[in-house]
């Protein structure tokens, strides 16, 4: 009996193993396929066309910030995280208009559609006080900064791109953040890594 439950147990933990390194291995071909994926040039021209100020620093750094959400969503997937870039926002749009691409784009990153957050969910007039706005965009905040160790231009003097990318781009109508909320969100990040947390 001894013999059999033992069996009967290293084959539970064989099955469950594979699975788990199976599951690894997928989200590390996901996430190099989104690292290196080549959004179309002609996007530049759409995003031109409602930033005319942006230049071509400005649109590879839209895409590495649209990349680094992405990324962040796989490395999260359970998250509700919200986009706090305008710019990667029009990008992820103009990608979205390309549907075929889009597509197969989500297919491969995410094994099934990436449906687009409405930038609206951002506001205060989406449902909360400033508190609890701040509270949400925290998870983002933590996702960005998780998105380090897989992006190397994650970061934009001392902050997550996608939050230091609309201010540093000089695009009309950016969103911008107080400094008390960096503040806070990067010292609650900084509490959770301490903790072990991420």
């Amino acid at each position: 009996y001894l013999i059999w439950l033992a069996g009967a147990v290293a084959l539970v933990v064989g099955v469950w193993w594979r699975r788990r390194v199976g599951r690894i291995r997928l989200q590390q071909q996901r996430l190099r396929y989104v690292q290196s994926y080549a959004f179309q040039p002609r996007y530049h021209d759409a995003l031109r066309a409602a930033y005319p100020q942006l230049d071509a620093e400005g649109f590879k750094q839209a895409e590495h910030a649209l990349r680094q959400f992405f990324v962040m969503h796989l490395l999260a997937p359970g998250e509700r995280l919200l986009m706090p870039s305008n710019l990667a926002d029009a990008l992820w749009h103009t990608f979205i208009l390309d549907t075929r691409r889009y597509q197969q784009f989500c297919q491969q990153a995410f094994g099934q559609m990436f449906h687009h957050i409405p930038s609206h969910d951002m506001s205060a007039s989406a449902g909360g006080t400033e508190a609890t706005n701040r509270e949400r965009m925290q998870a983002t905040w933590n996702a960005a900064m998780a998105s380090k160790r897989w992006l190397p231009w994650a970061m934009l003097g001392g902050m997550p791109l996608l939050f230091a990318l609309d201010a540093h781009s000089g695009i009309d109508g950016g969103q911008s953040f107080a400094e008390a909320d960096l503040r806070y969100w990067a010292l609650q990040y900084a509490r959770m890594v301490s903790a072990g947390g991420a």
